[in-house]
């Protein structure tokens, strides 16, 4: 019965999450050293508390923006290790996740105008604009650092995803997949 656990799926799971949780630490990290200037952190261990505290924020992010994916990778269905489903998840994982972890990078050049992280509040603002094209650009050619720094982390963060992978496991046909549990009849 041992062997029929999914805890494999489950690890990778956890892994897939911590992955970022890793990465919203090194948003959080580059975001102080963009801003140092304007924030008050006086010591290592004021930066410690912050990030502690900022733990609670990047949790619900995590959760929000990785529900379904954590969903998807929980449901009971034996398919869940196959080679294609695997691929739906990795392009969900990173949909998702990629586009929130964007804002946190557009937040390091932004916070100095608004002094407030973005928000759903400024991207409805942003919808409103008619040169939304010229922004962009302009973002990306004032601010390439930024644009760079995004793409380097990105795909260190695909490349680390990519590194543990769930291993392929066929249910026999007389056996049941339960949501943690597969038994043999």
């Amino acid at each position: 019965m041992h062997k029929h656990l999914r805890l494999n799926e489950y690890k990778v799971l956890f892994y897939r999450l911590l992955l970022a949780y890793v990465f919203y630490f090194v948003a959080r990290i580059l975001f102080y050293l963009y801003n140092a200037e304007l924030l008050r952190v006086d010591s290592v261990s004021d930066f410690l508390s912050l990030c502690y505290y900022g733990l609670a924020f990047d949790t619900t992010a995590i959760l929000y923006v990785n529900l379904l994916f954590i969903l998807l990778s929980i449901v009971p269905f034996y398919k869940n290790t196959d080679a294609g489903y695997q691929k739906i998840l990795f392009y969900l994982y990173f949909t998702t996740n990629l586009v929130a972890y964007a804002t946190n990078f557009i937040d390091f050049i932004y916070y100095k105008y608004t002094f407030a992280r973005t928000t759903i509040v400024a991207l409805e603002v942003i919808k409103h604009e008619t040169n939304k094209k010229v922004l962009f650009f302009s973002f990306m050619v004032d601010y390439w650092h930024v644009a760079a720094l995004f793409i380097l982390f990105s795909a260190l963060w695909v490349f680390l995803y990519k590194r543990i992978k769930i291993q392929v496991s066929r249910p026999t046909k007389s056996s049941i997949t339960l949501g943690f549990l597969q038994l043999d009849s």
